[in-house]
Formats: structure tokens, sequence, C-alpha cells
């Protein structure tokens, strides 16, 4: 009876944990042809973190930017995890389009702090890119630094929003300065060469 308490004892904590502990990146917004960091981020309240291992997917027409099939991140500057002490993360690119990150430390260091960035990843986005889609962080674990206790949240998704927010892209008319407008009870954004409106009219 008391060995079956401490299993349910540990399945309840390791429960607890995956609650709260995760990887994640937050939702962001990107325009076409844009090239910008977002961030890893990692909360542990309850946890001492040493090291992860996670699947990034970008929705499609976002991508990860490589260098000839390479991938390589810095550590954010929020400090949580030095190159000294971790290393470059090793990165690959997966069969369904993810990027699988590790992260540890053969100096056998933890992860500073309980919340935060870890890293940065830069994305980039293709000149069609529009509309709405979810990044995701998936298969993650996470481990201590005596690697006894491996954490596997859920897959986290956020939203990523590409293009101007709220508008949809529609023909243009003529050519026009950069700003906005009204066309046809609608106000029409002006972004170099292409045109947005918002979904609704303007009320008259």
């Amino acid at each position: 009876m008391k060995k079956f308490m401490m299993i349910i004892g540990a399945m309840l904590l390791t429960m607890s944990l995956n609650a709260q502990t995760t990887l994640k990146i937050l939702p962001f917004s990107i325009d076409p042809g844009e090239t910008k960091t977002v961030t890893l981020d990692l909360d542990n309240p309850d946890f001492t973190a040493a090291s992860f291992k996670c699947d990034v997917l970008m929705p499609e027409g976002v991508t990860i930017v490589d260098d000839e099939g390479e991938y390589y991140f810095e550590y954010n500057e929020s400090g949580r995890a030095k190159l000294k002490d971790f290393g470059y993360p090793a990165a690959a690119l997966q069969q369904d389009g993810s990027v699988r990150i590790v992260c540890y430390s053969s100096k056998g260091k933890s992860f500073t702090g309980d919340s935060g960035a870890i890293l940065d990843i830069v994305v980039t986005a293709s000149d069609s890119a529009s509309g709405t889609g979810e990044v995701k962080v998936m298969n993650q674990e996470i481990t201590d630094a005596t690697g006894t206790i491996a954490v596997k949240p859920a897959t986290y998704s956020a939203e990523v929003t590409m293009g101007p927010t709220g508008i949809e892209e529609v023909n243009g008319e003529g050519s026009l300065a950069d700003g906005k407008y009204v066309k046809n009870g609608q106000i029409v954004i002006k972004k170099g060469d292409k045109e947005y409106t918002t979904v609704g009219t303007i009320s008259k």
C-alpha cells in the first residue's frame, strides 16, 4: 500500500508539473517578406529545468531562417541560459516541416529564473503570406539536472497573423502614396504596391 501511494504521489506531482511547466512562443504578427526575431520561452514556476527538447512548427508561409540547412539559435539577452554553460543548441529539420531543438548543459547547469525567453528564433514570411495561422511547440520534454524527472507538456499553440492586422487584400486602383483613404465605403490601407481593406464597411 505504501509503495502504491508513493507511485500515485509521483504521478500527481508529474501531472502538476505538466500543467505549469511548458515551452512556448507567444502570438506574433509578421508582414509578407518580413524577417523578424521571436523568442522561445520557458515557464517553469515549480520546476528547476536544466534541459529541453521540442519541435517548433511555423504556419504555412512562415519559416525559421536557416543557413544552407543548418539552424543556429542565439540565447536571449534575458540571460536565462549562457553559451559558456550550454553551448549551441542542436537543431534539425523534421519530416513534418518542424524544427527540432535540443538544449542542455554538459556542465550540469540549470536555466535561471522561472519564466521568460530562452532562445531567439529568426523567422521570415514569404511574399505571399497572408491570413492567420498557428505556431506550435510540440513533443516537449523538459528535465531537471539529474535527468530523472521528465516533464512532457501538451503542445503549445499560438496565433500568427500574416499581413496587416484585421484587413484583407483587395485589388488596387491607380497609384497612391502610402496611407489610408476611403473606397466603396471601406477604409483602405496602402502598403507599398498593395492595397488592403478592413473587413467591415464604414457607417454613413
